[in-house]
C-alpha cells in the first residue's frame, strides 16, 4: 500500500471512529441522563421542581455492598450487569479518548478527563433527578475508565502502522457494540425503549372484562367462602368483606411469570369448595352479586401468597394499584432491621426530612420495636436504584432479616408496636 493510498484509508478509518466515539458518547448521556423518561419530561419536572428519582449516597463502597448482598434474588446477569455497568460504560471513554486525541495519551489527562466526566453526569443526574447520584458510580466509571486505557497501550503498540491500530479499534468498537446492545436488550429492553412489553394470557376466558366488583387480601378461608379484607383505594365503607361460593363459581390461581420481555399469565382452574385452594394472604379478585353484605360470587381468581416453599410470587408495577397496595397513611416506623428474636424485631430508625422539593434521609443510633402476629401482612418492595421502576411483591415473614429496611404500619401498645403491614425494601 503505498503512503497516498495509506493515508486516506487513515483518514477514512479515523472519521469512522469519530463517529463511533460521538454514538457512544450519546448511548452514554442515554443511560446515565434520559434512561427512563424523555428531554420533555425532564424540563416538564424541572419547571415544576419535581424530581422523580433524586436521591444521593456520599458512602463509599455502600451500593457496591447492596449489589453483592441481593445478588441470590437476582439472576447472575441482572446483577452483574447492574453491579459492573458503571464500570464497563467507561472502557470506551479511556478507551476512545487516546485512540483520538494524542494530547490525551498521558494516563493523567485522560483519567482527569474520565474523572470530569463522571462527576459531571452524577451532578446532572441529581439535577435533573433522573438516578442516583452515588460515590460508588464515581469509582466504578474511573475505574473502568482505566481499564480502558490499558486497553488502548495493548492496541497502540509503538511501531504499529496507523491503519493496522485503527483496524483493531473497529473490531474492538463491534465487540462492545455487539455486547452492550445484547446486555442491554436482554435485561433492561423496555426500561431503556429497545423492546416492547408484551402480555400472553392462557385460560380464564370466561373472567368478565369489566373491573372485579371486589378486590383484596384473603383474611380466612373456609369451606364455601372466604374473608377478604379491601385494598386501600376500593370503593365501599366495609373493610372486611364475606365472599360466598356457590356451587357454580368458577375459581382459578393466577400465575405469573415473565419470559424475556413477554409477562406470562395462566388462570388455572381450581375448586371453589375446598378451602386449601383459597389461601389466607392470597390476593383474590372477585366477579358477582351484592347480597347484603356479603358477595355471592360467580367468577374468583387468586393469587397465591409468596413462602419459602417456592409458591408462586407475582410481580406487579407500583402504578398498578388494582392487586396490591400499602395503606395510604404515613407508616408508622422505619429503619433498618438490627435484629429479630421470635415475633419482636428491633429497627434502628431512619430519619427523612424535606428540604423544598428535595427529601434526606439518614440513618440514627435509635433504637425502635415492633411485633409480629398472626395478622400481619407482608409485602416486599422491589426498588431499581438506576432506574423509576418499583415492584410491590407479596412479601413473608423471612424477608425481615438483619440490615433490610422497612417499613411498619400498625398500633403502639406502650412503647412496642403490634404490626398491620410490614413492608420490607430491596434495591437493585
Amino acid at each position: 500500500m503505498n503512503s497516498k493510498t495509506q493515508k486516506s484509508t487513515t483518514n477514512t478509518l479515523t472519521v469512522i471512529v469519530i463517529l463511533i466515539f460521538i454514538a457512544y458518547v450519546v448511548v452514554l448521556v442515554k443511560i446515565t441522563l434520559i434512561k427512563g423518561t424523555t428531554l420533555p419530561q425532564i424540563v416538564q419536572n424541572l419547571k415544576a421542581g419535581r424530581a422523580p428519582m433524586r436521591a444521593i449516597n456520599l458512602l463509599p463502597f455502600q451500593t457496591i455492598r447492596d449489589y453483592i448482598q441481593f445478588s441470590s434474588e437476582m439472576r447472575f446477569l441482572r446483577w452483574f450487569s447492574n453491579l459492573a455497568g458503571n464500570l464497563f460504560i467507561f472502557v470506551p471513554m479511556g478507551f476512545y479518548l487516546p485512540i483520538l486525541f494524542s494530547f490525551m495519551r498521558k494516563f493523567f489527562r485522560t483519567l482527569l478527563v474520565i474523572i470530569a466526566v463522571s462527576i459531571s453526569l452524577e451532578a446532572l443526574q441529581y439535577l435533573f433527578g433522573t438516578g442516583s447520584t452515588d460515590i460508588d458510580d464515581l469509582l466504578l466509571n474511573t475505574l473502568g475508565g482505566i481499564l480502558g486505557f490499558g486497553l488502548f497501550l495493548w492496541f497502540a503498540r509503538p511501531g504499529d502502522a496507523s491503519v493496522k491500530v485503527l483496524i483493531r479499534v473497529l473490531a474492538l468498537s463491534l465487540c462492545f457494540a455487539v455486547a452492550g446492545y445484547t446486555v442491554a436488550y436482554k435485561e433492561f429492553g423496555i426500561f431503556l425503549g429497545l423492546a416492547t412489553p408484551r402480555e400472553e394470557v392462557h385460560g380464564g376466558e370466561n373472567i368478565p372484562a369489566r373491573p372485579a366488583d371486589l378486590r383484596g387480601r384473603v383474611t380466612e378461608s373456609g369451606a364455601g367462602s372466604f374473608t377478604l379484607r379491601r385494598f386501600a383505594g376500593e370503593e365501599g365503607e366495609a373493610e372486611v368483606v364475606d365472599v360466598l361460593l356457590g356451587p357454580d363459581t368458577q375459581c382459578f390461581d393466577r400465575q405469573v411469570s415473565l419470559k424475556g420481555h413477554t409477562q406470562v399469565i395462566r388462570y388455572v382452574p381450581c375448586s371453589s369448595r375446598e378451602p386449601d385452594d383459597i389461601q389466607v394472604n392470597a390476593v383474590a379478585s372477585v366477579w358477582g352479586r351484592w347480597d347484603s353484605v356479603s358477595l355471592v360470587a360467580d367468577y374468583v381468581w387468586t393469587m397465591q401468597p409468596s413462602s419459602t416453599q417456592g409458591i408462586t410470587m407475582v410481580r406487579t408495577t407500583q402504578t398498578d394499584t388494582a392487586e396490591l397496595a400499602l395503606p395510604t397513611g404515613e407508616s408508622l416506623l422505619h429503619g433498618h432491621v438490627k435484629s429479630v428474636t421470635g415475633d419482636e424485631v428491633v429497627i434502628t430508625k431512619i430519619k427523612q426530612w424535606k428540604e423544598g422539593s428535595e427529601y434526606f434521609s439518614v440513618s440514627t443510633s435509635i433504637e425502635q420495636t415492633f411485633r409480629l402476629d398472626s395478622g400481619t401482612f407482608f409485602y416486599k418492595k422491589r426498588i431499581l436504584r438506576r432506574g423509576k421502576e418499583v415492584y410491590l411483591l407479596p412479601g413473608a415473614r423471612s424477608d425481615i432479616t438483619e440490615r433490610t429496611e422497612v417499613r411498619v404500619w400498625g398500633l403502639m401498645q406502650g412503647d412496642t408496636c403490634v404490626a398491620e403491614v410490614v413492608c420490607s425494601f430491596v434495591f437493585k
